[in-house]
């Protein structure tokens, strides 16, 4: 009788999940909520198996940029127009690089050439140069492994593409092994 009892609570508290009527409400910065209460401006949901989820995209070295999205004249985020594809193409990951001065030059390419951007140099996690163009020069660096990156940017500040982080090793001559 326990088992019947139980079985048939089960079933019921199934069913209610299952009934359960959902709202979709569109705030007004466009993020979008789901709920069971209805709001001014909600859309009742026919079945969750219809709602589409666009999972969180991982970092990446491609941002959207610009907007319009169709569903329901609402406002939403940026919708992509156009990415970009920004590489390090000096040094190369795990370089040596000889250079008593601690000089290094750093070099990206992006494609599509974008009409105006910013280009930002992480060394070693922190913020070294920015600039106009994916060129940076380095100098009176330490010896040992540093880890570089570019981000571009555009005119409102906005991250828009960045490289990988690639590590490179810089050697200098030491005194200790001259030859006399």
């Amino acid at each position: 009788m326990r088992r019947l009892f139980s079985l048939g609570l089960l079933c019921l508290c199934i069913n209610h999940l299952q009934a359960a009527t959902i709202y979709k409400v569109i705030m007004p910065d466009g993020k979008v909520i789901f709920t069971d209460k209805p709001q001014k401006g909600a859309v009742k949901v026919e079945a969750l198996s219809k709602i589409n989820v666009t999972p969180k995209l991982p970092a990446s070295t491609q941002v959207p940029l610009s907007t319009s999205n169709p569903i329901n004249n609402a406002q939403t985020p940026p919708v992509p127009k156009e990415t970009y594809q920004l590489k390090m193409l000096a040094p190369t990951q795990e370089q040596t690089i000889r250079d008593n001065n601690g000089s290094v030059e750093v070099i990206a390419s992006v494609a599509p050439e974008p009409k105006s951007a910013k280009y930002k140099l992480f060394l070693n996690g922190a913020l070294a140069q920015e600039q106009n163009l994916p060129q940076f020069n380095l100098t009176k660096l330490e010896r040992g492994e540093h880890n570089i990156q570019v981000q571009m940017t555009g005119e409102t500040g906005r991250l828009i593409a960045s490289t990988q982080i690639v590590t490179f090793y810089l050697h200098k001559a030491s005194i200790i092994n001259r030859a006399n």
